[in-house]
């Protein structure tokens, strides 16, 4: 993947990323380069992994706007192709409907963003025989950084997983 990642991208890009590995302020850094370097274009072709309604592997997961909140939810059970060890939901599963939910509470409040870090703290084994209850809200906007905090719980309340991030505005409609 390393080589392919290399050939798809020129070393203008490469030499940036590299150094910005290396350092502390990686979020900072990451927010220059999306703006120095950006994609043309972020469009939605409905092959996400979480919410892509084309994606026959996807989660195809739905996503509501709870006012009263001021928050998104969605609500899930997972196959169990998508298990960890027996009988538990993979832990990337896991941070990746956290992230998610949390990039969709930010296009509810009319920010484009991608994710530049993701912080999951893991409370408890997501028992696969469960059904979830993901939400996410939108707590800080801060120039061209937007905060954001979720979780996964269980039906009956029980947190299993809470994660926070910042998001990179981008260029373009909101999402």
């Amino acid at each position: 993947w390393y080589q392919v990642f290399l050939k798809r991208f020129p070393n203008s890009f490469i030499t940036p990323l590299r150094k910005i590995l290396s350092e502390k302020k990686a979020v900072d850094r990451f927010i220059n380069i999306v703006y120095k370097y950006p994609m043309k274009t972020f469009n939605d072709d409905n092959m996400c992994f979480v919410c892509g309604k084309d994606n026959p592997n996807g989660l195809k997961l739905d996503f509501q706007y709870d006012e009263e909140n001021d928050r998104v939810i969605s609500e899930t059970d997972f196959a169990n192709h998508f298990q960890g060890w027996m009988g538990v939901l993979h832990g990337g599963i896991v941070s990746t409907v956290l992230d998610e939910i949390m990039v969709k509470a930010a296009g509810q409040k009319g920010f484009r963003t991608v994710t530049a870090e993701l912080t999951v703290r893991f409370k408890q084994p997501a028992k696969m025989a469960n059904r979830f209850i993901i939400a996410g809200k939108v707590t800080g906007n801060r120039g061209r950084v937007v905060t954001c905090e979720s979780s996964l719980q269980e039906k009956d309340g029980q947190v299993v997983a809470t994660a926070t991030g910042k998001f990179i505005h981008v260029p373009g409609e909101t999402i």
